[in-house]
């Protein structure tokens, strides 16, 4: 381990990792978690009847801040670990895509979007959830919460082979930006501007991690799982504000006038 308690297997895998840039900025990253880790996960993986069911898409989720009091007392340890690993990790992700964060904010804020950001914002990195589905599994198209500069999910399957009908199909925009998660594009809206373009299956201990930019569209295609659980362990620095103000609001804010002699 680093001198922070990151194996570094962690750390040597994020720096290495090679960036793809379209359909939009991602990484993945196989083997992601120490063997024997991911093992741990996968056998004290929460009791179905501590997730919440959200109104995404039937989603089943625990958030490890939240609800860890509530895991079975044996298994709190693996997974306050976890919450404290991935505090680590998000950071090293967001300095990872550091460079690329302008695909996410310069078409929400405009040229000025890095003194808007310092000014009003800061990111909070010890976060991670619990996400599972069951039975029918379909997202459409959709961007993440604005507030999150980047999403990563580590795919938490009990089989030893990638399953593409159950991964992340990545979408190209021909020109299309939403800024929020609660749009869903109509079929002819998406057969006007979105194409899917590729897939990240479904793979045991890989992690999928992108630049949640307005134009990062992504979904999972429908499929019917039965009774499995298809199962994610994400991690997503937040923006977080003093005030109320989310960067969607900056957007809206009146036009400047240049005074100025040009003309």
């Amino acid at each position: 381990m680093d001198a922070t308690g990151m194996p570094n297997a962690i750390v040597e895998k994020i720096a290495s990792a090679k960036i793809r840039e379209q359909p939009f900025p991602y990484i993945v990253i196989k083997d992601f978690l120490p063997a024997s880790l991911y093992t741990r996960l996968l056998t004290e993986w929460p009791p179905d009847d501590l997730f919440r069911v959200t109104n995404h898409e039937r989603r089943q989720q625990l958030n490890l801040n939240r609800d860890l009091h509530k895991f079975p007392a044996d298994t709190i340890p693996l997974w306050r670990y976890l919450l404290e690993m991935s505090e680590m990790i998000n950071r090293l992700l967001f300095r990872k895509f550091q460079p690329l964060l302008g695909h996410k904010f310069f078409p929400l804020l405009g040229p000025g979007w890095e003194g808007t950001i310092k000014r009003n914002f800061t990111i909070s990195c010890k976060e991670a959830q619990l996400a599972q589905y069951t039975g029918t599994c379909e997202m459409h198209p959709h961007v993440d919460n604005m507030i999150l500069p980047i999403n990563s999910f580590l795919y938490c399957s009990e089989r030893d082979h990638a399953e593409p009908d159950l991964g992340t199909v990545l979408y190209r925009s021909f020109g299309f930006m939403f800024p929020m998660n609660d749009f869903e594009p109509s079929a002819g809206l998406q057969e006007k501007v979105l194409r899917p373009d590729r897939i990240i299956p479904y793979r045991r201990n890989t992690l999928f991690s992108f630049v949640n930019t307005p134009g990062a569209f992504h979904g999972v295609n429908r499929v019917d799982i039965g009774d499995r659980r298809r199962r994610i362990l994400l991690f997503s620095p937040i923006l977080t504000s003093s005030s109320t103000t989310l960067p969607m609001e900056f957007s809206r804010r009146p036009p400047e006038i240049d005074s100025g002699d040009e003309a």
